[in-house]
């Protein structure tokens, strides 16, 4: 619901210049000015100051924290070389007699600055109207999709395709096989607003929270190319869950012909329908692994032999291994072809008969 703000209950000394008794809450969105540029701001109503603005002509939310003394505001990003947040701008604002506010951006070491100047739009949200619709409606729209600059894995060219908080690749090399292959990741991006629902939920809970447009970390990448075989890997740690949030998966594909390919069927097993490339041991191989297993010396729990496994193509032979956490207990066995053929089926025999052929 859309009012204005004037008369609401004062929670926080949020104003500069302006002392406890007499300082309005900031809590709502606001729309106005930084400069020439227009802009929509929010301040949730916790206790710490959190907050957040982004310009109309620039959809990218900028996360807003409380000065020490709290005076004033500041936004900040990371710096990949300091390693750490360094600050921006800095917001200091004035209530005015209408309930609208003015103020000043300043930038934090050359002392540039900008009028600030803003209008209540919304109370919506209680607490956290930086998670309310009126804050985040703008921003929810299909974005185009954003083209990586040309890597390459082993000799290969391919690039990263990002949207809506997802990642893909896009293979450079020509054939039928490859052309199929990348509509099939491309199609993993999501093209309409009901597909980054998900994304839309993550960012408006973490803006609630504390005015940071949080998403989950995704990204791709190729773990195996052949002129025969291409694997991709997908990761995701989901915002907010520390290291129960990792999850991965490993898609294999035909690269002549372009079919998906599960190598889980050369050694008589299959990939798990909603993780692929992970799957259960078949007994005889299970058995040959478990006869060399040799726990690390710091594992304190020897776990059997029971786990669902990863399979991973390697230049020397198959990779069946367990996500890492830490204990000690981790599994990772690499099989040889050589190795490989009691455990082989009809399928997997002619694979690795290829691969060995053309390494």
């Amino acid at each position: 619901m859309v009012r204005a703000l004037a008369g609401f209950v004062m929670a926080l000394p949020l104003l500069a210049g302006a002392d406890d008794a007499q300082a309005q809450s900031l809590q709502g969105v606001w729309e106005g000015t930084l400069g020439t540029q227009n802009i929509v701001a929010c301040f949730n109503g916790d206790t710490t100051g959190s907050g957040s603005y982004y310009y109309l002509n620039y959809l990218k939310p900028i996360q807003l924290q409380r000065e020490e003394d709290g005076t004033g505001w500041f936004e900040s990003r990371y710096d990949s070389k300091a390693g750490k947040d360094v600050k921006t701008g800095s917001w200091s604002l004035q209530a005015m007699d209408n309930g609208h506010l003015k103020g000043e951006w300043k930038h934090p070491k050359r002392g540039r600055s900008l009028p600030l100047a803003l209008t209540p739009i919304s109370d919506e949200g209680s607490g956290s109207p930086c998670a309310s619709d009126s804050y985040n409606d703008r921003l929810e729209t299909v974005q185009p999709v954003a083209v990586g600059k040309q890597e390459v894995f082993e000799g290969k060219p391919f690039r990263r395709l990002r949207a809506g908080g997802e990642e893909t690749l896009e293979l450079l090399v020509d054939g039928p096989g490859i052309a199929k292959i990348n509509r099939v990741l491309r199609s993993t991006l999501p093209r309409a607003k009901a597909a980054m629902q998900h994304y839309f939920a993550t960012r408006h809970e973490f803006l609630g929270r504390m005015g940071l447009a949080a998403e989950d970390e995704t990204y791709a990448e190729p773990t195996y190319w052949t002129v025969d075989w291409v694997t991709v890997r997908d990761y995701r740690w989901a915002a907010g869950y520390g290291a129960n949030g990792i999850s991965q998966s490993f898609r294999t594909w035909d690269a002549r012909s372009g079919e998906e390919i599960d190598p889980w069927t050369w050694v008589g097993g299959h990939s798990d329908t909603y993780t692929p490339g992970t799957g259960s041991l078949p007994a005889k191989l299970k058995a040959f692994l478990t006869k060399g297993y040799k726990p690390d010396a710091a594992c304190k729990v020897n776990r059997d032999i029971e786990d669902l496994y990863f399979l991973t193509l390697e230049k020397t032979g198959l990779r069946f291994w367990v996500m890492p956490d830490g204990s000690g207990c981790d599994k990772d066995f690499l099989v040889t072809y050589a190795e490989l053929s009691p455990f082989l089926t009809k399928r997997g025999k002619a694979a690795v008969a290829k691969i060995v052929g053309t390494r």
